[in-house]
């Protein structure tokens, strides 16, 4: 009996054609692909798509716009924009993080991306699918079933690989248990406070930036980040001191003039430091830019909350300690060495 090479294509043509979702993943729609037309193996998938290695690269980087997709669009029945759309892409737009460079937008996402699987088993209940948007560590939990994401599996906690091999979506691929029934933990009061906001901060970096001009704009030529700071007291410095960060990267986010510096992770830090989301950066700044500071004043001040108790602290510990190395001549003398 002559045996099947599960990784090679049975077919040529993919007999159906599911859509993706909205904001909709693309190591999920590849998995939701292959399982829908009974592939055993998503590398059936990827040789119908010329790829000869595989989801080599993809599982390397999975969503990201500068990995080759090979003829997926072809196979899948869809726009080449379509594919596009379920990446990275958007997002490094925004932030003119060159969208095709994979390691200039591996070091614009250090620290943002999750490894492996993260999903609410509510939404897998729902629609069997996975976000985007959930694949960020910013984002504590879902917004709409108010719990916490897992990112590993509920009944075995083994974690749950983006590309596994057999193509079954909202099952573990260690455990073969479904995913949907996995227990579903409380978010913890911190993350309930920025919530909302990240989901819809990166909601709307997901889009293309013609339906979200306002934003790249901004995020391009600064201005709402320096003029939410000083509503909140707090000068260039101490912002420094707070991030951990040179003082360049601070300057290269309130003044949109983008070096490759500044990551994903400190523009969700600053607005943390601000008590703002993004979009508050981009309500600012619109008001900046239409000379209405002054009638604007009690707007601005509802976007900055007061700096939070740990943030006080933070800053505190940090010019303290500061002060202390400055005034110690054995830290000058080892600073100098």
């Amino acid at each position: 009996m002559q045996q099947i090479d599960l990784g090679r294509p049975v077919w040529k043509v993919l007999p159906l054609h599911p859509q993706p979702k909205p904001l909709e993943a693309l190591s999920s729609y590849i998995l939701r692909l292959a399982e829908a037309n009974g592939l055993k193996s998503v590398n059936e998938l990827a040789h119908l798509s010329g790829l000869r290695s595989g989801w080599r690269d993809l599982r390397l980087a999975p969503d990201y716009s500068s990995l080759s997709t090979g003829r997926l669009e072809w196979v899948a029945g869809c726009l080449p924009e379509t594919l596009r759309d379920m990446t990275f892409y958007h997002l490094a737009r925004h932030f003119a993080c060159p969208m095709h460079s994979f390691e200039k937008m591996s070091a614009f996402f250090e620290g943002s991306i999750a490894p492996s699987l993260r999903y609410c088993p509510a939404c897998l209940a729902e629609q069997p699918y996975y976000p985007l948007s959930f694949r960020f560590l910013t984002l504590a939990g879902c917004y709409k079933h108010r719990c916490s994401l897992l990112s590993e599996c509920g009944h075995c906690g083994a974690p749950i690989p983006l590309l596994p091999r057999r193509p079954r979506v909202a099952c573990c691929a260690t455990c073969q248990r479904d995913l949907r029934t996995c227990p579903m933990p409380s978010l913890t009061q911190q993350a309930e406070v920025y919530l909302e906001r990240r989901t819809l901060d990166l909601e709307s970096l997901l889009m293309p930036a013609e339906q979200a001009p306002e934003m790249t704009s901004t995020l391009l030529q600064g201005s709402g980040f320096p003029l939410l700071r000083q509503r909140k007291h707090l000068t260039l410095t101490e912002v420094t001191h707070l991030m951990g960060r040179d003082e360049q990267v601070i300057r290269e986010m309130e003044e949109g003039n983008w070096s490759g510096q500044a990551t994903l992770s400190d523009y969700w830090r600053y607005t943390e430091i601000l008590g703002c989301s993004l979009s508050d950066v981009i309500e600012a700044a619109r008001i900046m830019r239409s000379g209405g500071i002054e009638r604007g004043q009690s707007r601005l001040d509802e976007l900055v909350q007061p700096v939070q108790v740990e943030v006080a602290e933070d800053l505190r510990r940090s010019l303290t300690e500061r002060s202390q190395e400055a005034s110690n001549p054995i830290c000058l003398q080892q600073t100098g060495n």
